[in-house]
């Protein structure tokens, strides 16, 4: 099945959207991580483990300035809480 394909039975309510990541996941070979600059200004991240974002996940500016700026704090979170996160769609997590 193509990702036309799939993208289509999601809309047509034939196919959950969790289905559909997971159909689309083995299909897509991992992808490189990129970055450019969206059409309303905001970075668009590419290859993002676990992203269910077909087109890319996009934050403006000042939250990517944010984020950065509590780097510590979300390591922190995450390493607090890594039993309860989910890491099964993180495939090429490092």
């Amino acid at each position: 099945m193509s990702n036309d394909e799939i993208l289509f039975l999601v809309k047509s309510g034939k196919l959950s959207v969790e289905d559909a990541s997971r159909q689309l996941e083995s299909l897509a070979p991992s992808a490189p991580f990129s970055m450019k600059v969206s059409e309303k200004g905001a970075i668009t991240f590419r290859g993002v483990p676990g992203s269910l974002h077909l087109l890319g996940l996009s934050i403006y500016a000042k939250g990517v300035v944010f984020l950065l700026a509590h780097k510590a704090e979300i390591e922190v979170f995450i390493k607090a809480n890594h039993g309860k996160l989910s890491w099964a769609k993180a495939k090429a997590a490092a």
